[in-house]
């Protein structure tokens, strides 16, 4: 992604804001749109999907067994 540095201005004028907005040159052509980073985080987040329910995960980590990484890399041919 490409970064731009805003100045002091901008930086005032978008460090309040709490929604998206949208960035229009003096036309009123919008050029581009913010997202405050907070709510890009939140639809981020909330966006993920866990494929299971919290006893599937709770029977998951209470499950005795598996191999150490070091019996992997040998099964693998690996030293």
């Amino acid at each position: 992604m490409t970064q731009i540095e805003v100045d002091d201005l901008l930086e005032k004028k978008l460090g309040g804001m709490l929604e998206p907005l949208e960035l229009c040159d003096s036309s009123g052509q919008v050029v581009g749109r913010y997202v405050p980073d907070a709510v890009y985080r939140k639809k981020l987040y909330d966006s993920f999907v866990i494929p299971y329910s919290e006893e599937e995960m709770e029977r998951r980590r209470s499950e005795t067994g598996g191999c150490s990484l070091e019996e992997i890399w040998q099964r693998l041919g690996q030293k």
